[in-house]
């Protein structure tokens, strides 16, 4: 019976409500009807609202109360993070460079080793 009667009164709460933002909506537009939308106006009065919003957000003392009270941690384990990525990658492309430098030296040593037989045996033509 308890949650019966719970469940009643919060169906009362939001009838209310609902009727209320009715009410209301009624009554701003009574007050200061909005431009049609679509319209000039409509597009201002949009502009508007999103300005004093990002400016609200801007002068929030929430937006930096974390860095004022010593609350950068996050920020410090991300960029903790971000270098030993850095560094993890510059290794890595170290190693891929080592590992190409060695095919390279070893190509080129072959080449050589093929160079000297062919002077040693004197197979080759003068210009």
């Amino acid at each position: 019976e308890e949650e019966e009667e719970e469940e009643r009164r919060r169906r009362e709460r939001k009838k209310q409500d609902k009727a209320y933002k009715e009410r209301r909506k009624l009554v701003e537009e009574e007050l200061a009807p909005k431009p049609e939308a679509g319209s000039r106006e409509a597009k201002l009065e949009k502009k508007k609202q999103e300005r004093e919003y990002h400016r609200k957000r801007e002068d929030s003392p929430e937006r930096f109360s974390g860095d004022l009270m010593g609350g950068g941690d996050d920020f410090k384990a991300r960029l903790a993070a971000k270098k030993a990525w850095q560094e993890k990658k510059k290794e890595d492309q170290a190693e891929e460079f080592r590992e190409r430098k060695a095919a390279y030296d070893a190509k080129e040593e072959e080449k050589l080793r093929a160079f000297k037989e062919m002077v040693e045996s004197g197979n080759f033509t003068r210009l």
